[in-house]
């Protein structure tokens, strides 16, 4: 088990990703390590890698898939902008609510599906930011979990810190790379250092089975068909 200074915190299978880009100073990371699992199928052509960050001196597991998609940015932003329809294709999420600021920020409530009888299950509220690059198009969606914005339940653990982004780089008129990102500390008692093996085992499941429900998802006409004004595609 690796030595470190600050606390460990395991990242249970969370559903979402919440995200912010984080200045050289704040973050601190190892190289990124790719899984290997024999319940992924290479046919999908799904790569998952999996690091160690360190945030405020706090240690975290952090995990990056990536893929290509047979869809124009405009598909892809329609996914994600529907959120409630993300339990149908997100990995672990319960349900999804909905509060939009302007066309490019929100805030999202989710309910996390839970693991085992021995845990609880989560709930996060999550800010996030879409942007698009002028020059290579590429659109990100990052967000970042705000856990004191709602009131908390005692039916779930409130997920106290997340952060991840999609990000979507067109490779031609119809063919997206999708690059999926992110780590967060579930909260309660699961964020402990003695449970990193099982943080490692099953975090690939996230981002794998996410990016591979999302490449049948998208084939949706009213995905296809989607268009938006501040959105350009390739």
């Amino acid at each position: 088990m690796r030595n470190t200074k600050g606390r460990l915190h395991i990242v249970e299978k969370v559903g979402i990703a919440f995200v912010l880009v984080l200045s050289p100073g704040y973050l601190v990371a190892q190289n990124w390590e790719q899984y290997t699992n024999s319940e992924m199928d290479s046919l999908e052509g799904i790569e998952i890698y999996y690091r160690y960050i360190q945030v405020d001196g706090f240690d975290y597991l952090e995990f990056k898939g990536s893929t290509l998609i047979q869809s124009p940015l405009t598909s892809l932003v329609a996914v994600l902008r529907d959120v409630q329809d993300m339990p149908n294709w997100v990995y672990n999420v319960e349900s999804a609510k909905l509060m939009v600021i302007n066309p490019m920020e929100r805030y999202t409530y989710f309910v996390h599906k839970s693991i085992g009888i021995f845990f609880k299950p989560r709930d996060s509220y999550v800010y996030s930011i879409l942007n698009q690059d002028s020059i290579t198009l590429d659109v990100s969606i990052k967000g970042n979990s705000k856990p004191d914005k709602v009131e908390r339940s005692d039916q779930y653990v409130r997920i106290e810190k997340g952060e991840s982004q999609w990000v979507f780089i067109p490779v031609n008129k119809n063919t997206s790379k999708v690059i999926f990102q992110g780590y967060a500390n579930p909260g309660g008692w699961i964020s402990s250092s003695l449970l990193t093996p099982l943080a490692k085992s099953e975090l690939w499941k996230l981002p794998y089975y996410t990016l591979k429900e999302l490449k049948t998802h998208i084939t949706a006409e009213k995905y296809q068909n989607a268009s938006y004004s501040f959105i350009r595609n390739y």
